[in-house]
């Protein structure tokens, strides 16, 4: 006799570089109630999320997922050095996550959670990369997501405020930006615990 087996509820993990990081600890974490997608390419900034959220869905597979856990932020306050300009500017970027949320629920039925994007770590991010990002930045994008989310009521995972309360300077790199091994495992023990809420 053939044993039957369960079909796990999907999960579809859409975000950054912090994102493809964690993300294999959720989907080992979850592993025993959820099939977690993990897209391989980095999402990077609102734009791209809304240029290819149709074929990132797909790659949930012909079953539909149960939750997306999305985000988009540190790619969208990247600045050239010295310059005044983001690579989104606020208001593009608002009006991005609006349309891609309108995206996400006319292609899935799933259940949308937004992440707040991670802080950074200025003067370590300058001395590596051939850019900045700016702390006061992420904190005015942060703030205009949820607003925006607010509105949508959409949940929010807050993980920005682990990073915060796990202490920054503990969870964040040498480059300012990604995560030590100990970051990465508090925002998948927090987003794990966030999504095991939500099946």
């Amino acid at each position: 006799m053939f044993k039957r087996t369960k079909r796990l509820p999907r999960i579809l993990l859409i975000g950054d570089s912090i994102r493809m990081r964690y993300a294999p600890l959720v989907a080992k974490s979850l592993e025993d109630v959820a099939k977690v997608v993990v897209i391989k390419e980095n999402c990077e900034d609102s734009a791209k999320v809304l240029a290819n959220v149709h074929k990132w869905l797909r790659k949930a597979g012909p079953d539909q997922p149960r939750v997306i856990h999305f985000n988009s932020g540190l790619h969208d306050v990247k600045r050239a050095y010295g310059s005044e300009r983001r690579q989104q500017p606020p208001e593009a970027y608002v009006d991005n996550l609006r349309r891609v949320v309108a995206a996400l629920r006319a292609g899935s039925g799933a259940r949308l959670v937004w992440a707040t994007t991670t802080p950074v770590i200025f003067q370590r991010h300058h001395a590596k990369k051939g850019f900045d990002r700016f702390e006061e930045d992420v904190m005015e994008y942060n703030r205009a997501a949820l607003a925006l989310m607010e509105e949508l009521q959409i949940p929010v995972d807050d993980l920005y405020g682990v990073i915060m309360r796990h202490g920054k300077e503990r969870a964040i790199g040498e480059d300012g930006v990604h995560m030590t091994d100990e970051g990465n495992r508090a925002l998948a023990d927090a987003v794990s615990a966030y999504l095991r809420g939500c099946l």
